[in-house]
């Protein structure tokens, strides 16, 4: 988990800096994660190779042209924190400031400790849309696509209700 996918390079030796977390709860989770990066793969816990790849197109979403901050909006409303917009440009996610990969995975943090219930309010809060959540997602674990399957037919009389 600490070598990157795209050039393998090897993060695990690199100074940590500190981050300031939006909630406590937040920050316990987010230690959690850490935790589990440790340790040997066998005792991940919670935190195995799908929760991340879910965390990963959360992220990817919040920072994506097409949602234009929508998502990220919600999440600070929620929270209870300012929003601060910043300029679009087409950017994965390993390409921002690392303050900014922060705030990133806090609110994708934020989404997985709730992951139906705050991804449904998001939803029909229209803070993101159905084929966004799966859009380039190739091998969504199983469990992520039954919950996102729950918005795939926003026509249905009553679906925003049955969250």
């Amino acid at each position: 988990m600490h070598v990157c996918h795209g050039c393998g390079y090897d993060y695990s030796g690199m100074e940590g800096q500190q981050a300031e977390f939006f909630s406590e709860e937040i920050h316990l989770l987010f230690d959690e994660m850490l935790v589990s990066l440790s340790g040997p793969i066998e005792q991940t816990g919670k935190f195995d190779l799908g929760l991340f790849s879910v965390l990963h197109q959360l992220c990817s979403i919040l920072v994506s042209l097409s949602n234009n901050g929508r998502l990220e909006q919600f999440i600070c409303r929620r929270l209870g924190v300012q929003f601060v917009p910043r300029a679009r440009i087409r950017l994965p996610i390993e390409g921002y400031t690392i303050d900014e990969r922060h705030h990133f995975v806090q609110y994708g943090l934020w989404l997985m400790k709730g992951l139906a219930a705050r991804l449904g309010e998001a939803w029909a809060s229209k803070a993101v849309r159905y084929n966004h959540l799966l859009k380039d997602f190739e091998g969504a674990p199983t469990d992520y696509r039954h919950l996102v399957g729950r918005f795939s037919n926003w026509r249905r009389a009553g679906a925003r209700r049955c969250l």
